[in-house]
């Protein structure tokens, strides 16, 4: 895997761009789509499911991972609470190797699950019905844009299924969650963050695990 270009630094702290994203469109189609599939746009049809790419939390998600996987190729990535798939599908357009979802709502996993024929992307992203918290194995990428509630056990549970040199994208932060969230990892856990980037009320965390010194 690729080292994360030097064009970003060690920590940068900034406000969201505009949201427009070079390399990827979103589109929202009809559930039967049969035009040709083109490899810049996401394609998400109707069904339950967050992630329209218009909610400021998913589009500094896709900021962030569009800059990111320019010079970085994660094999494994894990989108924790995928919903209906969007960043998973984003990772993979980006040029991620193979993306595990999981999502809870039995809905959702329905919707994800037909984004990914939508988009044709069933051989390299798989849709999990469960809970992040019974996974085992260690991810080089996790993405996770999470309900302000959940975010301080799970960001938790999830920094220990990041590999060594791995990066944590944390969405859905907001108010004084952002900054509990934020000493638990870089603090207690030792994570290094990257970015931290925010949008309105919301806030997306770029970070990276440190390899171990052997």
């Amino acid at each position: 895997m690729n080292a994360l270009s030097s064009t970003i630094p060690p920590y940068a702290a900034h406000p969201a761009a505009n949201h427009e994203i070079p390399k990827l469109r979103v589109v929202h189609v009809k559930e039967f789509y049969h035009e040709p599939v083109k490899a810049d746009t996401i394609y998400l049809g109707p069904g339950h499911g967050f992630g329209s790419g218009r909610h400021p939390t998913t589009a500094m998600c896709l900021e962030v991972l569009e800059r990111l996987l320019s010079d970085y190729t994660p094999e494994k990535v894990l989108d924790a609470g995928t919903g209906n798939g969007i960043l998973a599908i984003a990772a993979v357009r980006l040029g991620a190797g193979h993306v595990l979802g999981v999502e809870k709502i039995c809905e959702d996993v329905a919707t994800a699950r037909n984004n990914l024929r939508l988009n044709l992307v069933q051989s390299k992203v798989y849709i999990l019905h469960g809970d992040v918290c019974n996974l085992h194995g260690t991810y080089d990428l996790i993405i996770a844009n999470l309900c302000p509630d959940q975010i301080t056990l799970l960001a938790k549970v999830l920094e220990e299924r990041l590999s060594e040199g791995g990066y944590f994208v944390l969405s859905g932060l907001r108010g004084f969650e952002k900054d509990r969230t934020l000493r638990l990892l870089t603090g207690q856990r030792g994570l290094i963050l990257v970015e931290d980037l925010w949008d309105q009320a919301w806030s997306t965390l770029l970070m990276r695990k440190a390899a171990r010194n052997r």
